[in-house]
C-alpha cells in the first residue's frame, strides 16, 4: 500500500526479466502475468492507503523467540528472554492472525538500544558521506515519489525486516533492477549496525501522518 502504480509495474518488470531476484517466489509469479494483469494489480495496490502496523522497541533483551509456521518468528510460548544483540527481532502481536496471513497483522520489532537515534542521523543527513540522505530521492517525509522521472517508494512505516533485506540485496547485487544504480553507492559503506539502524528508524515513522 502507498506505492505508486508506476513503481509497482517497474518492480514486476524487473522480476520478470530476472534483474531483481526472488527465485523462490516473485520471479516465477511475474513471468506468468500479462502486462494487463500487472497493471490491474498495480492500480489496485496503489489505491490502498498505508497503515501503521509496526511498533519499534529499543531493548537490550527481547522476549525469547522461535521460528515456526510460515518461516516466521513468534514469541516462544515457554516464555523467557534473549539478547537482542545486533538484530531486528520482529514478532506479530497476534500470532494467529499472522499465521492466517492477515494483512492487518501488527508487529513489534525489538532493536538494539540506540538504533533509532543512529538511524535518524543516517536517514536524514547521510552521516557525513557514509550514505546518502534518504529524503534526496524518497522525499522529506519518506513517503516516496511517483513521478515518471523518479520512482522512489515509500519507506516510512515499512516492515524493518523488509527494509533491511532490500539494503542487503542492493549491496550484494541481487536487486539490480531499475534505480539500482542510485542505491548501490548509498549502501556501499553501510555495515550491519547501520542497516539495522536505518531499517528500525524508517519502520518507526508513521506513514499516515506525513512519515513523522
Amino acid at each position: 500500500s502507498g506505492l505508486s502504480a508506476q513503481y509497482f509495474i517497474q518492480q514486476m518488470t524487473d522480476f520478470k526479466s530476472g534483474v531483481r531476484k526472488d527465485v523462490a517466489r516473485m520471479n516465477g509469479i511475474a513471468k506468468e502475468l500479462s502486462d494487463e494483469e500487472v497493471k490491474a494489480a498495480a492500480e489496485w495496490f496503489a489505491s490502498l492507503k498505508p497503515r501503521r502496523n509496526n511498533r519499534v522497541v529499543e531493548a537490550d533483551a527481547a522476549p525469547k523467540t522461535i521460528i515456526a509456521q510460515g518461516r516466521m518468528r513468534f514469541v516462544d510460548p515457554a516464555g523467557g528472554t534473549e539478547p537482542t544483540g545486533g538484530r531486528i527481532l520482529s514478532v506479530p502481536v497476534d500470532a494467529g492472525r499472522a499465521r492466517m496471513r492477515d494483512p492487518n497483522t501488527e508487529f513489534v520489532s525489538y532493536v538494539p538500544t540506540g538504533s533509532l537515534a543512529r538511524g535518524k542521523t543516517l536517514v536524514e543527513t547521510g552521516d557525513g558521506g557514509k550514505t546518502v540522505a534518504c529524503g534526496t530521492c524518497h522525499g522529506p517525509t519518506m513517503l516516496g515519489t511517483g513521478n515518471a522521472g523518479l520512482l522512489a517508494p515509500r519507506l516510512a512505516g515499512q516492515h524493518p525486516i523488509y527494509l533491511a533485506r532490500q539494503l542487503y540485496l542492493f549491496k550484494d547485487g541481487s536487486r539490480n533492477g531499475s534505480m539500482a544504480a542510485l542505491m548501490t553507492p548509498a549502501v556501499a559503506s553501510l555495515n550491519d549496525a547501520d542497516i539495522v539502524a536505518i531499517s528500525a528508524y524508517l519502520a518507526s515513522l508513521d506513514p499516515t501522518q506525513g512519515g513523522r
